[in-house]
């Protein structure tokens, strides 16, 4: 079989004729340059994800802008929160010990409760991203509800009810601890043991030991080392400080 070379005409004709055999494609509207420069548009946009978005200052934590399932998750209307502080509304963890701009952790689908303007706690999954508008830090905050997925049956409801009653009267609490990540798992028994605020508690070895006396932190860590090391029983003693500075004696075991 023969290869024939195309002349430079015959290049340009087989082109013209591929231009003209292709169907027509007409440009498509750049949504993103649209969203920019029409800001009717982008709060239309926002007001119809399903998902609550609050923009905050990252510096003040004031709020900015909140869309519409936001305003409706947090039980409000947008002019009653925008210029408020998250700290004074709907956040559980207090002024000066953000998750994410002051224990600089990434939040990201993380389950937690958000405070409702009625009081009551809502589980909800949370997402925060650091972004960056005309040279400003800002938080965008993404929730969603997830209450749905908590209602346990009645028989559930009863039945741990029961059971954490029963733990609180006997003060037993469960914990477990991921050796690679050293992430710490409290049940709400516990926290309150070592008087630690479960809805902040992030699992670091670093919030479990503030909690622990001074003197009895390096037996405890020596104690934990050794069960690791032997896959032997854990047993320690040890006293907590809560906040208010009173000392609490505590038992771990294993």
């Amino acid at each position: 079989m023969q290869l024939k070379v195309a002349t430079e005409d015959e290049r340009r004709f087989y082109a013209k004729q591929s231009a003209e055999a292709s169907p027509r494609v007409s440009a498509r509207p750049n949504l993103g340059s649209d969203l920019r420069d029409n800001e009717p548009l982008a709060s239309e946009f926002l007001n119809n994800i399903g998902a609550a978005l609050v923009l905050l200052d990252a510096h003040s934590h004031k709020i900015e802008q909140v869309n519409a399932a936001g305003a409706e998750l947090l039980g409000v209307t947008a002019e009653q929160i925008i210029g408020q502080c998250c700290h004074d509304l709907y956040c559980t963890a207090k002024a000066g010990n953000c998750p994410v701009t002051d224990l600089g952790r990434d939040v990201k689908n993380q389950e937690g409760t958000v405070l409702r303007k009625d009081g009551t706690g809502l589980p909800v999954l949370k997402t925060v991203k650091r972004i960056s508008i005309n040279g400003a830090e800002k938080l965008l905050e993404t929730y969603v509800d997830i209450s749905a997925c908590k209602q346990p049956t009645r028989q559930e409801s009863s039945s741990e009810a029961k059971l954490k009653a029963a733990s609180r009267a006997a003060q037993l609490g469960l914990w477990s601890l991921d050796i690679r990540s050293q992430r710490r798992s409290f049940d709400a028994e516990v926290c309150r043991l070592l008087g630690i605020n479960e809805a902040t508690f992030g699992g670091t070895e670093a919030e479990f030991f503030a909690a622990v006396h001074p003197e009895d932190r390096a037996r405890v860590a020596a104690a934990l080392q050794r069960t690791i090391k032997d896959r032997s029983t854990y047993e320690v003693e040890y006293r907590s400080i809560w906040p208010d500075g009173t000392v609490h004696a505590t038992t771990s075991a294993r």
